[in-house]
């Protein structure tokens, strides 16, 4: 064991303490014999120099290993997030793993508000709630500011896509005017459509928007009907 060379420190035991002028596995194929001469302060300068490089290698060979550790379990080496900055977050759970597999490693991303020492309070993009996190459990988001829109991401990560319109509604029962059996034709911002109800959409302005082009104001749930009107005036 003590002359193999051992992973964590890139070199055998034997060869720290001795250098490399003793051989722990020699004699066990053939007889060992020593037919050299060697005067006392070459050998003993000769085993120094060794023991020196092989102690450096082992200590280079350690370090390295030693800070590939603690960049793997610290996880971000960002201490501080600038205000409104983008932040990733891991799961607050055993392993910090996702709820599903369809899910990403880290959730987000969220905007930094504000911070306390190490907590730092961000926004959640989909709720527009404020949540509170430990600095270790945040990354930065990283991004093309140009091209990419942080709530995007974050309404895909929580399985929320935009709607982009409305295409044509019909009732799921003959002859009902019940916004329970009231269903609508969604154009999703990922070019997908689906069937969605009354119910899940009554809140969203396309479908608002929808439904006084097709004279069904009679839906709209009534704190929305003054908005609209404002928002559609240039229509």
């Amino acid at each position: 064991m003590n002359s193999q060379i051992h992973e964590s420190i890139g070199v055998s035991p034997a060869s720290i303490v001795f250098g490399n002028t003793l051989t722990l596995d020699r004699g066990i194929l053939y007889p060992y014999t020593d037919n050299e001469t060697t005067k006392l302060s070459d050998w003993t300068s000769n085993m120094l120099s060794a023991q020196e490089t092989i102690v450096s290698v082992a200590i280079a060979t350690q370090n390295s290993k030693d800070m590939f550790h603690i960049s793997r379990n610290s996880g971000s080496s960002i201490t501080e997030f600038p205000i409104n900055s983008y932040v990733l977050v891991k799961y607050e759970n055993e392993g910090h793993k996702p709820p599903t597999k369809l899910h990403t490693k880290l959730r987000g991303p969220l905007r930094v508000i504000s911070h306390v020492g190490s907590i730092y309070t961000c926004e959640n993009l989909v709720t527009n709630r404020l949540e509170d996190f430990h600095v270790k459990l945040l990354s930065p988001f990283r991004y093309d500011a140009v091209n990419t829109y942080p709530a995007d991401i974050a309404n895909r990560d929580n399985q929320h896509f935009v709607v982009v319109s409305i295409l044509k509604h019909k009732f799921t029962k003959a002859k009902s005017t019940k916004t329970s059996d009231l269903i609508f034709l969604t154009k999703w911002d990922d070019n997908s459509q689906s069937w969605i109800s009354f119910h899940e959409l009554r809140n969203n302005i396309e479908l608002h928007k929808y439904l006084k082009l097709h004279r069904m104001e009679r839906f709209i749930p009534k704190q929305f009907k003054n908005n609209l009107t404002s928002q559609m005036s240039g229509i």
